[in-house]
């Protein structure tokens, strides 16, 4: 260190798993990770890193806010997790094979950074045997451009998918995660798309914001979100079996089940609209049955719901419940 500049002239960290090394520095404006990689015990290199980022740490400018440039080359390449996780986990949670990169330039007031990342899980982290684990598959591909304080310039197209993938004792079978900016006339609005198929349900999750004339995070902030749901569960118990919490899965529960949320508006932190519908021909929890169950919950003001529920277990059973529900103050009515 000298003269406000410092110079990492290498480092090395050596284990029996893999090593790790690199070099870089800081000139005072710019913060500098130059040809570092991660090898495991062959010496190949599977993880590769360049970078560079803005580094005024003394103007009391924010680091978003600086206007330095800034680039990113990082490169996946047959990469274990599982190697880097044994040293805090045993046994590890995840291992498989990454391979991806990413890529950026620019500067944070006009960014473009690009990239993909695949993962395949190894026999101990998916589901089945061998041959199911070779179609396993974690994939996240990512576009982004634009001022990162500005969020009303942002271009972005993101896609995510899970198949056949285990973590723990969780299993997930198939989920797809969507987002994207779009003009909408004269709007532009960020849409988030969730669809999934587990254990025979299907779900789904859309999400809407409008981006138009949003310069801050602030104005951001403020703009509602929407939101519309699905679930179609026609075998609660499978359901159950895979998502439940462990401790859980041994609680009997059986039946069908869909649900529907619809037009719920988030503004600034509020909830100022929606509507539940949940309905059951049959459900069954430990050994009672009930025939028919329904579920209506609406919200008739900000922060406010008005729910009913009508449960039916025989032609002389049968249960109706109906209130009201404060958000704010979490009181019932």
């Amino acid at each position: 260190y000298k003269d406000a500049r410092v110079d990492l002239v290498e480092c090395r960290l050596a284990g029996d798993a893999f090593t790790l090394s690199g070099s870089g520095g800081w000139d005072g404006r710019t913060v500098r990770l130059e040809d570092w990689s991660l090898s495991e015990t062959s010496g190949l290199p599977v993880v590769s890193l360049d970078a560079s980022l803005p580094g005024d740490f003394t103007s009391g400018v924010g680091f978003l806010d600086q206007s330095g440039p800034l680039s990113l080359d990082l490169v996946f390449e047959e990469f274990d997790p599982g190697t880097v996780l044994s040293v805090f986990h045993d046994p590890v949670p995840v291992s498989g094979r990454a391979d991806g990169t990413w890529k950026a330039s620019g500067s944070f007031r006009d960014l473009s950074l690009e990239g993909m990342l695949s993962f395949r899980p190894g026999p101990s982290a998916s589901s089945g045997p061998s041959e199911t684990s070779e179609n396993a598959l974690v994939e996240w591909r990512a576009g982004l451009s634009g001022n990162v304080n500005q969020p009303s310039s942002w271009e972005t197209a993101m896609d995510m998918t899970f198949s056949g993938f285990r973590w723990n004792d969780t299993h997930i079978e198939d989920i797809a995660l969507t987002a994207r900016t779009s003009d909408a006339g004269a709007a532009k609005v960020l849409e988030v798309a969730l669809r999934g198929h587990q254990s025979g349900s299907d779900f789904s999750a859309d999400s809407r914001i409008d981006l138009t004339a949003a310069d801050t995070f602030e104005d951001l902030r403020r703009r509602p979100i929407a939101i519309d749901a699905a679930v179609d569960a026609p075998d609660l118990a499978a359901l159950w079996q895979d998502w439940a919490p462990p401790k859980w899965r041994g609680f009997p529960v059986s039946g069908a089940m869909s649900v529907e949320v619809a037009d719920v508006r988030l503004a600034e932190g509020s909830l100022t609209s929606g509507v539940v519908d949940l309905v059951s021909d049959t459900l069954t929890v430990e050994d009672e049955t009930w025939e028919a169950v329904a579920l209506d919950a609406r919200v008739t003001r900000p922060g406010w719901i008005d729910a009913a529920v009508t449960m039916r277990a025989d032609e002389r059973s049968h249960l109706e419940a109906s209130g009201q529900f404060d958000l704010e103050s979490t009181g019932y009515e």
